[in-house]
């Protein structure tokens, strides 16, 4: 299975053996780990899979390169393309290299994008380094795999949208947070956790759950429209009105999630 699928505002990213990745909704940071040979797949791999965590509007993203072999350093021009990107779609995100190889290293010195890359010697040392999310607004709210959790994630959204003075972004983000915790009640029926924050321009919305399997957008196509309404309009639902959405594999499971965009109100 591809890594990253999905469409234009859609990114639903699955671990393989050469790219495995791990969101934290409670910190905001995503870690990456390259692992194999560097070559033309594993770059288009790796190329999604940044444009998937940048998407998410993270506070950084930390990509381990200690199983990277990369003799010639070609893996730079992909970093350079990364940390452009973050600073152009998800402002306030930074990308940080941690093992970097000495080839690949060589190579980042040599461009300008690539010398204001953050660079570590581990994970944890990364994380030490970064500064507690900037974000406007942050609460989340541990849940039960129960038919109510849902309403009482809609109270979370209610009362961050009146915090924040976005009565308009009340229903679409309801509507999210609703569908993203029915099915982690119907589909992992683990305990769970809803989250929203304001980060920069945008309104984030996130369930993360115990259960590693994706979420599924179902073909309309395919079904009856009755069987369609109750499978899956849900998430086209979300597909049709959030920014972007998504899903993360995390430690213990994954994190779906969604952004509104705010700057209009």
């Amino acid at each position: 299975m591809e890594p990253v699928t999905g469409a234009d505002n859609t990114f639903l990213v699955v671990n393989t053996t050469q790219l495995v990745v791990s969101n934290d909704v409670a910190t905001g940071v995503t870690e990456v780990r390259v692992r194999g040979r560097w070559g033309g797949e594993l770059r288009a791999a790796t190329a999604r899979a940044l444009r998937a965590c940048f998407a998410e509007s993270p506070q950084a993203v930390i990509v381990d390169l200690a199983q990277l072999s990369d003799p010639d350093g070609d893996s730079a021009a992909t970093w350079c393309t990364g940390h452009r990107f973050a600073a152009s779609r998800s402002p306030g995100s930074v990308l940080v290299l941690c093992e970097t190889p000495a080839a690949v290293l060589h190579r980042l010195q040599g461009a300008p994008s690539g010398r204001a890359i953050g660079l570590a010697m581990s994970i944890p040392q990364a994380r030490a380094r970064l500064h507690r999310p900037a974000w406007a607004y942050h609460e989340h709210l541990d849940l039960p795999a129960h038919p109510d959790s849902a309403r009482r994630a809609r109270l979370l959204i209610d009362d961050a949208c009146q915090l924040l003075r976005l009565p308009r972004h009340r229903g679409p983000a309801q509507l999210i947070m609703s569908e993203f915790v029915a099915n982690a009640v119907r589909h992992a029926g683990s305990d769970l956790r809803a989250a929203v924050s304001s980060r920069g321009g945008y309104l984030h919305l996130a369930v993360q759950d115990q259960h590693a399997a994706m979420p599924q957008l179902i073909d309309p196509y395919r079904y009856p429209p009755a069987a369609f309404i109750e499978r899956g309009a849900g998430l086209r639902f979300v597909q049709a009105i959030a920014h972007a959405w998504g899903s993360l594999p995390s430690r213990a499971g994954k994190v779906v999630w969604a952004t509104l965009a705010v700057d209009a109100r």
